[in-house]
């Protein structure tokens, strides 16, 4: 009997470590799925909050999802339909810019109906306008037809007081307008004098030769060739000068002493 009572309470030892063994396994595998759950939790809520609440978008990303928009609008839009303008993107718009005709004419056919008083105004302001402007032609057309009707003396004495007024540009224009019109010898000798003197007083000396040599050339004037021996010490053409007061003084051997000196080295 005691030998069977031993065994009895070995068998029943053995039971209850097996028992006790199987129940830490199963706390242990509910333990390890609880922690797997709550690991899962924790990481869906960190995704969640992985983004704080202060975040900013980048403009970049901005910009592209407008630019998706505006590609879906532009697709989606009927070119036949009437464009309604963005009211706040319009007031910055600056039509000197980036000025588009239709944006324009929307946003005038938008605005508020003129008064009567303002087609009035706007009626007496185009005809003032016109009306300047038809003064302005009658004007230009008379100031043109002054000038085209200046006689050869205007024209030259016009000429002279550009050039008394130190106005040398103008003067050389108006000189060679003279010599153009002139109707006497006199009248052009006179104006390539005065047009000489003017390349002269620019530092045109070459030119000024050129005039003084051909009113030489048509006065045979002592003067007139002294003034041309004169300008040529300023250009090259000295030696044209000195055969022409030779020639002279072949021509009036009264004249050598006075002139010898102008060509002695």
């Amino acid at each position: 009997m005691e030998k069977m009572s031993l065994k009895n309470i070995k068998v029943i030892l053995i039971a209850i470590i097996i028992l006790f063994i199987l129940v830490s396994i199963f706390k242990a595998q509910t333990a390890a799925l609880s922690n797997a759950s709550k690991t899962k939790e924790s990481a869906v809520e960190n995704a969640n909050n992985k983004i704080p609440e202060e975040y900013t978008i980048p403009n970049e990303e901005i910009q592209k999802e407008n630019n998706s928009v505006d590609e879906e609008l532009e697709v989606d839009t009927d070119p036949n339909e009437p464009q309604v303008q963005n009211k706040e993107t319009s007031e910055g718009t600056n039509l000197t810019e980036d000025f588009n005709p239709e944006l324009f004419k929307e946003k005038e056919a938008s605005k508020e109906p003129k008064t009567q008083e303002d087609k009035n105004a706007d009626k007496l302001l185009s005809q003032d306008i016109l009306e300047t402007k038809k003064e302005q032609q009658v004007q230009k057309t008379t100031i043109q037809q002054v000038k085209k009707d200046k006689t050869p003396q205007e024209v030259f004495d016009f000429a002279l007081s550009e050039m008394e007024k130190g106005r040398y540009n103008s003067a050389i224009y108006e000189f060679n307008n003279a010599i153009d019109k002139a109707t006497t010898e006199e009248m052009s000798l006179a104006a390539r004098k005065y047009l000489a003197q003017c390349y002269e007083k620019k530092g045109i000396n070459t030119e000024a030769f050129d005039m003084y040599e051909y009113i030489y050339l048509h006065t045979n004037n002592k003067d007139d060739l002294l003034e041309m021996n004169r300008v040529a010490h300023k250009t090259t053409r000295e030696h044209t000068a000195h055969n022409y007061i030779q020639k002279y003084i072949d021509e009036h051997p009264e004249e050598k002493d006075n002139l010898s000196r102008y060509i002695n080295y």
